[in-house]
């Protein structure tokens, strides 16, 4: 395996050039930089609409929606009610499906990708998105997965669940200095309910994305593999619940100048912490990655 050419594929959910560029130039995202300057880049040309599991399944895949059948985050049931989509549903193989076949050898680690849930066999390890039932802070949707306490089927093996446990952050538990970076939790309890909600779930998603960094970094270590595959969400998250804090004077939003000074380094602070995990990855890559 140490002499085959090897792929990380490194998966940010909502990233935006127009945070991305001027971050760079002014030295914030080296490594960001560092991929940019050294391959191709560009704008994507996304669908719509643009639902996060029907997007990744499309880049998982190489489907539409119409054909690999993940449509939304949800489908609603016959009877009535609805759950959220899974795996199961998926009707088209998605690259973990594909690598290992055809008596290559090939193996396969997938960290955190949404709609995963449950796990499939592969040729190779998943850590799974589990996506609960969370209805929340505004949402009125589910907010997007992470490894849940007594759900079957999250990894491939299943013994892996045992190994990762250890690995995971609940938001209750974030490190104050990581939480710091990207505003003054000293000034939370001045915010209104809306924003303080939006508080909220900034440190669940940052307790997933912490999870799923700390979850593949270890594994991308001990368990060599062919292609390893990597999802982060919070920049999606934050970008949906901020951006009138980072960008206030849009006239659509109406925002509090006080909140928006405690708030509005959330979002360029989420694009640098995203690329320290870039970075984290990048060193631990040689040179047939």
């Amino acid at each position: 395996l140490s002499e085959r050419p090897k792929v990380l594929l490194f998966g940010v959910a909502g990233a935006d050039w127009r945070v991305i560029d001027p971050l760079m130039k002014a030295g914030r995202m080296p490594h960001f930089r560092r991929v940019v300057e050294g391959g191709a880049s560009g704008i994507l040309w996304s669908m719509e609409p643009a639902l996060s599991p029907s997007l990744w399944t499309t880049v998982a895949t190489g489907r539409p929606p119409e054909v690999h059948g993940i449509a939304d985050f949800i489908v609603h049931l016959p009877g009535g009610g609805y759950r959220p989509v899974t795996s199961d549903m998926r009707s088209a193989p998605a690259f973990w499906n594909l690598v290992g076949q055809r008596g290559g050898g090939r193996e396969v680690g997938v960290v955190g990708w949404l709609a995963s849930w449950p796990a499939e066999e592969v040729h190779g390890y998943v850590v799974t998105s589990y996506l609960p039932y969370i209805y929340n802070w505004s949402t009125g949707r589910p907010l997007k997965g992470t490894v849940v306490e007594g759900i079957p089927r999250q990894t491939f093996p299943d013994s892996l669940l045992a190994e990762i446990e250890p690995l995971k952050v609940k938001p209750g538990e974030v490190d104050p200095a990581l939480a710091a970076r990207f505003y003054d939790p000293s000034m939370a309890a001045s915010l209104g309910k809306d924003s303080s909600e939006c508080v909220e779930g900034f440190l669940w998603s940052l307790a997933s994305d912490e999870t799923y960094r700390r979850i593949a970094l270890h594994l991308y270590a001990s368990r060599k593999v062919d292609l390893f595959a990597v999802y982060f969400g919070g920049i999606d998250v934050v970008s949906h619940r901020f951006w009138k804090f980072t960008y206030p004077d849009d006239e659509r939003y109406g925002t509090d100048p006080a909140e928006a000074a405690i708030l509005k380094g959330i979002i360029p602070g989420y694009y640098e912490y995203m690329d320290g995990i870039l970075g984290e990855f990048l060193d631990r890559m040689d040179d047939r990655t």
